[in-house]
């Protein structure tokens, strides 16, 4: 069948999907008002540990968390990206296309939610106030 894409299923948080989503979470993504490119990938950077990343070239003030839950309203949780890296521009191979095996792995600091969860339990606020009380 020539021109038709076979989609690979993507084991993603217990659920299967194909990985046309990733196309549907690009489009997504490209309607944003900041976003200029995107282009959204699995990866396994951990053996075990597949995720999806969201590569952005937008706006300078391209705020990650309002693009994550812009993202959120419109998509089953298993579809949102775990990590959104902001980048200059996409990587592009001589052919012009994008170049997704030169995107660079998300780095620590985008791996890591910087959004505060309160502690509920109470040995989570005990533990939480020893750790403020040495930090």
């Amino acid at each position: 069948m020539a021109g038709v894409k076979v989609a690979r299923p993507v084991r993603r948080r217990g659920a299967s999907c194909v990985a046309a989503p990733s196309t549907l979470i690009e489009s997504l993504l490209s309607g944003h008002q900041q976003v200029q490119e995107c282009v959204v990938i699995p990866r396994e950077d951990t053996p075990g540990n597949k995720r999806l990343v969201a590569y952005v070239v937008g706006d300078d003030d391209l705020d990650i968390s309002a693009l994550k839950e812009y993202i959120r309203q419109q998509l089953p949780d298993y579809m949102v990206p775990s990590v959104v890296v902001p980048l200059k521009s996409l990587p592009l191979s001589l052919s012009g296309k994008i170049d997704r095996k030169a995107l660079p792995a998300p780095s620590a600091a985008f791996s890591q939610s910087s959004e505060f969860v309160a502690p509920k339990t109470e040995s989570q606020i005990l533990i939480a106030s020893l750790f403020a009380e040495i930090h």
